[in-house]
């Protein structure tokens, strides 16, 4: 517990003060002084966290009489009024148990105890010493009021892995971050400043500032927040009147006043009181380094002559009230009915605050290097199998056309169709890099080349329409000058045809087996075709054996060819599936080495 002395005279220094914010404090019905007399309880307040919510309550004990030793005399209380809390951190703020913050004491002992909770978040680590400044009434020896004040002091310890300085963002990145950071501590009357240091180099000033960090590295900035408190730090009175004059030593005689004022003045800021010293014996006072805190905007000044005071003389004569708002520091003008003068407000530091924290850059991987197949070679023909690849470690994401492909983060990646192909990499710090952007082009195949026989004019011909270039092949190699539509063959062996288009994109057909030697006609009822209409496939069923291997051939009303597939010299029956094939009619072609048969039409379902 800490013993309160009464009847002395605090000079205070005030803070922010709140009435709305803390509801609900406990009376310590422990709290008690032996011998009886004023009491604070706890001594010292429960240290705080910079950033986290605080709660305390303070129970005061003030009993309705007890002996005063330092004045030898037995003192009876009536009234007790808290006037203010001073000293809070910035973020804190307090209420009483009682509405008014005004206590009647009696005799009654439940009148003796009131409580006043603090709460908040403090923003500042450090320090702090709360000053509870309070209003007594006296009845007894005297009747009087006195301004009392008494103390508890309070640590605030920074929090724990947090910044309660400044935010910003972004907080990292890659190759080159460019963040925005503010302070963010602020008072709505006293000045801040806020001084940065990036890297132990680079100076910034202002509530808010954007910086440039342009090469990978952890680096570190650090704000230092000052709050500072106005101060009067002079004031000059002159007296304009002989409102002073009358008493003893200042006596009026024949008309006109003997002596000069002793002036005095009382600053009311923030419901806290101060009296400045007495210059004795002059018109204009000059009062100097006073140092007297200023916390809220509206400042009082009341002025007075200091007299002998009863028995011997009258009381002090009043002087005057000026009003006066404070919005910075200065010299400001005030007159009273009786003065007129000036003073001047300067700042002091009040609190000063370093916080730290780090912008971190990352490097972004090189550009990573791809292939594909057949570069540096960028158009091809539909149907070539285009591969890219790359030989990185880092992880992996193929994009198509723009759009990530979804698991395709394999070393290598391939497509069919026209795409723009790109890869990104990213390395464990999460920076990416992206390789150049690749446009494939595969332009379209000619239809594939039907060949068929025309026995009786012993002629090669083939169903391709005009507009490409044609190359016939003997076993393989080209016919020279053979660039026709129809080739007359010369010797037994395999006749391919190839077509070719503007975009130098080649089609073969299916090689044709030519012989002179053992030629079968086929009949045309010598090949069986069902069903029809059909829907998933049809069977082509070959009557006798024969020996030669004949292609049967799916044809569109278009005459392109759908479908080939070979027959050997079998009796057995074929099966064609044709469940890819659109609704609608198609011709079966049947044909060997040296003759065609058109064998039916069919219906696809």
């Amino acid at each position: 517990m800490k013993k309160l002395l009464l009847l002395t005279f605090f000079v205070l220094t005030a803070c922010q003060i709140s009435f709305s914010q803390c509801e609900g404090c406990v009376i310590n019905t422990a709290c008690i002084a032996d011998p009886p007399g004023p009491a604070l309880c706890p001594e010292a307040l429960p240290a705080a966290t910079q950033g986290e919510y605080y709660d305390a309550d303070i129970t005061f004990y003030l009993p309705n009489q007890f002996f005063e030793a330092s004045a030898g005399v037995t003192i009876t209380v009536s009234q007790l009024v808290i006037s203010s809390v001073s000293g809070l951190p910035l973020g804190v703020s307090w209420q009483s148990n009682s509405a008014n913050n005004t206590y009647q004491i009696t005799a009654d002992a439940n009148t003796h105890r009131g409580c006043v909770k603090i709460c908040g978040i403090p923003t500042f680590a450090g320090n702090f010493v709360i000053s509870v400044n309070v209003v007594v009434t006296v009845t007894a020896p005297i009747s009087t009021t006195a301004n009392q004040s008494f103390t508890l002091p309070l640590t605030v310890n920074p929090g724990a892995g947090g910044n309660a300085g400044f935010v910003f963002n972004p907080s990292s990145g890659c190759d080159s971050v460019t963040s925005n950071f503010q302070g963010i501590i602020t008072d709505d009357f006293r000045p801040v400043s806020y001084a940065w240091l990036i890297n132990d180099s680079v100076s910034l000033s202002g509530q808010e500032i954007e910086y440039t960090f342009s090469n990978a590295d952890t680096h570190q900035v650090v704000l230092t927040t000052t709050l500072f408190n106005y101060v009067m730090t002079s004031l000059t009175v002159t007296a304009t009147t002989n409102e002073w004059c009358g008493d003893i030593e200042e006596a009026f005689l024949f008309g006109v006043c003997l002596g000069s004022p002793d002036l005095y003045f009382r600053l009311t800021n923030d419901g806290v009181t101060v009296q400045s010293p007495t210059v004795d014996n002059q018109l204009t006072a000059n009062f100097n380094n006073l140092n007297f805190a200023i916390t809220a905007p509206a400042i009082s000044l009341s002025f007075w002559d200091e007299d002998l005071g009863p028995p011997l003389g009258s009381p002090d004569d009043f002087l005057g009230t000026a009003v006066v708002t404070i919005n910075g520091a200065g010299s400001y003008n005030f007159s009273t009915p009786h003065t007129v003068g000036s003073f001047t407000i300067g700042t002091q530091v009040f609190v000063v605050q370093n916080d730290t924290d780090v912008v971190v850059v990352n490097s972004s991987p090189e550009v990573p290097l791809i292939s594909w197949t057949g570069m540096p070679e960028t158009e091809f023909c539909s149907g070539d199998p285009i591969v890219f690849s790359s030989d990185t470690t880092y992880f992996m994401q193929w994009y198509r056309d723009g759009n990530a492909i979804i698991n395709a983060n394999a070393s290598s990646f391939s497509i069919s169709n026209n795409h723009s192909v790109q890869l990104e990499i990213a390395n464990e710090s999460g920076c990416s890099s992206f390789s150049e952007l690749v446009d494939i082009s595969l332009n379209p195949l000619p239809p594939t080349p039907a060949v068929f026989y025309n026995a009786a004019s012993n002629t090669l011909f083939t169903n391709i329409v005009p507009g490409f270039d044609l190359q016939w092949y003997f076993n393989g190699e080209p016919i020279e000058a053979a660039n026709g539509t129809t080739h007359n063959p010369l010797q037994d062996g395999e006749y391919v045809l190839s077509a070719s288009n503007e975009f130098g994109c080649t089609n073969f057909s299916i090689a044709y087996a030519h012989s002179t030697v053992g030629m079968t006609v086929i009949e045309d009822g010598d090949f069986a075709i069902y069903p029809n209409p059909a829907s998933e496939g049809i069977f082509v069923q070959s009557k006798n054996a024969m020996s030669k291997p004949v292609v049967v051939s799916i044809i569109d009303m278009n005459g392109k060819i759908i479908l080939q597939q070979q027959i050997n010299n079998t009796n057995e029956s074929t099966y064609l599936n044709i469940q890819d094939l659109s609704k609608g009619l198609y011709m079966v072609q049947i044909m060997n080495n040296q003759q065609m048969l058109y064998k039916t039409r069919f219906i696809k379902q």
